[in-house]
């Protein structure tokens, strides 16, 4: 569970830092071995798509220079009426 909540508000912060924040639609983790405790770890995401208010992005968790886990993700940007929204983008 860790590694997946690591993943995912990863991917939420980033899209925060480039103005387009969203709800997280789907997370899928692929775990391609153990994620060590007590390890630094190395972040990596990428975006891969938008359209509309959809976003999909990809990242990775890295120990020991192997990739642990991967995950690719959908975003939803709540409508531009959200006052949630707009208090996350004037933060």
């Amino acid at each position: 569970g860790y590694v997946a909540a690591i993943l995912d508000q990863f991917m939420g912060m980033a899209q925060i830092l480039g103005k387009n924040p969203g709800m997280t639609g789907t997370l899928n983790v692929r775990y391609l071995r153990p994620t060590p405790l007590n390890t630094e770890l190395e972040l990596r995401g990428e975006l891969l798509s938008e359209e509309g208010r959809k976003t999909v992005v990809e990242a990775t968790i890295v120990a020991n220079g192997e990739v642990t886990a991967s995950c690719e993700a959908l975003f939803i940007r709540p409508s531009e009426n959200n006052p949630a929204l707009r208090k996350l983008l004037s933060t």
